[in-house]
């Protein structure tokens, strides 16, 4: 175990130097990330979690939207930077 933990440094994926890098570019933008994902594995899984959400979304979407009154109108919701507001 102590091999594999401290034997990899060089050999993994991930290049410390590249991500602390990124992080400080992250960090001096101007329009910084509110989540920063690192590495293809980590953007990979993460395109399969949105696929399945938005398929999962898109099935029971015309049941969630039928839960209105009738003739009620949807207000618009404005995102920004992760939250959202309502206004009138």
């Amino acid at each position: 175990m102590e091999d594999f933990l401290y034997g990899q440094s060089g050999r993994q994926a991930g290049d410390p130097d590249k991500a602390a890098a990124l992080m400080i570019d992250a960090v001096d933008s101007p329009n910084p990330p509110g989540r920063l994902m690192m590495g293809k594995d980590a953007f990979d899984l993460y395109d399969r979690l949105i696929a399945a959400r938005q398929k999962e979304y898109d099935e029971w979407r015309s049941r969630g939207e039928a839960t209105a009154f009738d003739g009620a109108k949807a207000l618009p919701i404005h995102f920004q930077r992760g939250q959202a507001e309502q206004h009138p």
